[in-house]
Order: structure tokens, then C-alpha cells, then sequence
């Protein structure tokens, strides 16, 4: 029911799967589409994660 990751990721995510529902909505209903999807949510993620790891530490 929740997941613990950034604000923006989770923003990130819920645009591209918007964008993704609206091309199903018009009728582009492939698994293509799907693949697309997961494709496109894995790298906003690996994105995420490198902008974390690059970050320097307050320690």
C-alpha cells in the first residue's frame, strides 16, 4: 500500500503511467504499450537512484 521512495519518483511514476492510460484510453491497447511502460519506469528509477548515489554526504 505504500512504498518508501522519493516524493518525485513517486510523481514521476504517476505521469508516466497517465501518459500510458491515456494511450490506452485512445486505443492503443498492445502489450507493446506495457512494455513501454515498464521500460519507461525503470529508467525514471535508475535516474533516481543514480541523483541519490551522486549526492554528497552531510557526514
Amino acid at each position: 500500500k505504500s512504498a518508501d521512495m522519493d516524493e518525485s519518483l513517486k510523481l514521476d511514476f504517476v505521469k508516466l503511467i497517465g501518459q500510458a492510460h491515456m494511450c490506452v484510453a485512445d486505443g492503443l491497447t498492445t502489450l507493446v504499450q506495457l512494455h513501454g511502460l515498464v521500460a519507461r519506469l525503470c529508467a525514471a528509477a535508475t535516474v533516481a537512484i543514480q541523483a541519490k548515489n551522486s549526492k554528497p554526504s552531510t557526514a
